[in-house]
């Protein structure tokens, strides 16, 4: 019986072939399905500022994230950057590399470095990836305790604040995410649509 490639050591059609099935699973997850939107209420009353915040179903978004990680995690074989040098090698033609392949990349890295708000504390800079880190391994899945104090630390003079801000990346995220789905399946044979409803706040 031979023993299945190690994540880097996939041929680009088996990456790709990963990715669109681990894609798939992302874009029909009822979090996704259901806009991923996020509502932020603000009241200022007895001279203090309430805010609460509304977003996705937390065992919802807690699935959602499953699928979502083995795109962002450096060493996963379905890392989308790998996915897109994949894509580059399979599918080398001027115009998938020009309109697809660098486009979705810089999109992907962009929703990972800048967010909607620039979030500096203490003079420490947190962009969208470092957000998204800290949040997946100190507070969702993991129990880094360090991460956990820093992202409390952010939540005291605005909680909502980081949240937001994962939550604008990860909407990035998931677009870029579609739209390699959607070309990918069509250079496949296959209908290369993707509908993501937007019913966001």
């Amino acid at each position: 019986m031979a023993r299945p490639a190690k994540p880097d050591k996939l041929s680009p059609e088996q990456r790709i072939a990963e990715f669109l099935r681990v894609a798939e699973a992302l874009i029909n997850r009822r979090a996704v399905q259901a806009g991923l939107g996020m509502t932020l209420s603000l009241k200022f009353a007895d001279d203090q500022l309430h805010q609460s915040v509304d977003g996705p179903d937390e065992e919802d978004y807690r699935s959602f994230w499953m699928d979502l990680r083995k795109l962002i995690m450096d060493g996963s074989p379905t890392h989308l950057p790998r996915v897109l040098s994949a894509a580059w090698q399979m599918y080398p033609d001027d115009e998938a590399r020009t309109n697809w392949w660098t486009p979705l990349r810089e999109a992907w890295n962009r929703a990972l470095s800048r967010g909607p708000i620039a979030l500096s504390v203490n003079g420490i800079d947190y962009s969208p990836g470092k957000l998204i880190d800290m949040w997946l391994n100190g507070v969702l899945f993991h129990d880094d305790a360090e991460k956990r104090r820093v992202w409390a630390e952010l939540s005291e003079p605005l909680p909502a604040m980081a949240e937001i801000i994962v939550n604008s990346a990860v909407i990035s995220l998931v677009t870029v995410v579609a739209g390699a789905y959607a070309k990918l399946d069509a250079l496949r044979g296959g209908p290369g649509t993707v509908t993501i409803p937007n019913r966001q706040s």
